[in-house]
């Protein structure tokens, strides 16, 4: 398993959250986590069902640029 966390400048409100969860939950057989407050969503995910580009492709599917700040290994 792989955790992932990035920084979403414009993640301020509910409305943002929802936007960013409506589009991880289309893809399979990942967690997350949106933190509104910190700006952040860590991802948790097993690279040998997704890529770590298809998640990032959601997310700017969503309308959102985003920082990675840290990528590790579970």
């Amino acid at each position: 398993m792989t955790l992932v966390k990035i920084h979403v400048p414009e993640l301020i409100c509910s409305s943002c959250s929802m936007a960013i969860e409506k589009r991880l939950k289309k893809i399979p057989n990942i967690e997350f986590q949106i933190g509104i407050v910190t700006r952040t969503v860590k991802i948790t995910y097993d690279e040998t069902l997704v890529t770590k580009e298809v998640i990032f492709q959601q997310i700017k599917k969503a309308g959102y640029d985003f920082d990675e700040i840290a990528t590790e290994q579970l």
